[in-house]
């Protein structure tokens, strides 16, 4: 069953399209379905998607080949939170947009104040062509808990937050064909809001109970632009990073990696390294593996402590530095 958001414009408060929404999803919460955003939103209050007093719901949310929400929800914890009894989520071919506020004392520079989209407790979540733009929050832009992720030809320009992307203790997760920069022109205005990241993407497991769950985390052709952010921050899982690019002239590290089991980088290009900051770390890493992998205008340095087996394969400019 699908619902267009367009017959629901009755319900719109104002400006904000967040009750017509609640109403859509009513419509199609016992049943399961999608939702289609078959024109321009905006939302102005947290949307709270869940079934707990249902069985569980498969939830789509489509967008018209790039449908905008713009978003401000701030100082409501959550723009979008989906939880509880959801079986399966797809949100697809949908563009969340923020404002062109630079100024992080602003209130308004922030979207929300906890993550603009949280998944969690769902079997698996998947964000397929969706563009986020001009966000802040002072967490995460998406927060993906305990759930089987993949990210698919996405795109994060010009946001700021902690962590951009955050997964949190998942049960595995695929990252592909996914970009992230420090700005974004859409439709002739300029967005950026580059202060106060940390990461790109972050992925840690401290839930113990979950370890035996957890899967593996893939990252393929994704690029990371310049920043202060660093590209990849990875505690507790085994990990793939395959045909990568990433310019290190911003001051960010480039990927960090702690207590996993394994971990192969190939195939990769990074540009510009400072020669303050590692290309990679490693620490309590057991086997890693780093292969066919270039680096522009320097050398990469990567630091492993002694509890971590490094192998270089024809990757020149590569060093390897014990710490």
């Amino acid at each position: 069953m699908e619902v267009k958001i367009s017959d629901y414009s009755g319900d719109v408060v104002g400006t904000d399209w967040t009750p017509a929404l609640l109403a859509a999803f009513e419509d199609i919460r016992v049943t399961g379905g999608s939702i289609y955003i078959d024109d321009d939103i905006k939302q102005e209050s947290q949307l709270q998607l869940n079934t707990a007093d249902t069985d569980y719901t498969n939830l789509m949310i489509r967008g018209d080949t790039g449908s905008v929400n713009q978003v401000a929800v701030y100082p409501a914890d959550h723009a979008i939170y989906l939880n509880t009894n959801i079986l399966n989520t797809v949100i697809r071919d949908m563009h969340f947009i923020g404002n062109t506020i630079t100024d992080q004392g602003n209130p308004l520079f922030y979207a929300a104040l906890a993550n603009v989209l949280f998944s969690g407790a769902l079997n698996k979540t998947l964000l397929e062509n969706v563009m986020f733009t001009g966000l802040a929050s002072p967490a995460r832009i998406v927060f993906l808990y305990q759930t089987l992720a993949r990210v698919v030809n996405c795109k994060f320009g010009g946001c700021s937050a902690a962590d951009v992307v955050h997964a949190y203790a998942v049960k595995g997760l695929l990252m592909k064909h996914t970009e992230f920069y420090d700005y974004e022109n859409f439709r002739k205005v300029y967005y950026d809001k580059s202060q106060g990241r940390t990461n790109w993407i972050k992925v840690d497991n401290p839930l113990a109970e979950n370890t035996a769950n957890t899967g593996i985390v893939r990252i393929e052709d994704c690029r990371f632009d310049e920043g202060s952010s660093n590209a990849v921050s990875i505690d507790g899982y085994a990990s793939i990073l395959d045909g990568c690019r990433h310019n290190l002239n911003g001051g960010g590290a480039g990927y960090i990696f702690t207590n996993c089991k394994f971990v192969t980088i190939r195939n990769n290009w990074s540009g510009y390294p400072a020669q303050d900051v590692p290309w990679a770390v490693f620490l309590d890493c057991g086997e890693v593996i780093i292969e066919n992998c270039n680096v522009g205008q320097g050398v990469a340095r990567v630091q492993a402590d002694a509890n971590t087996r490094v192998k270089i394969i024809n990757s020149p400019n590569v060093t390897l530095e014990r710490v």
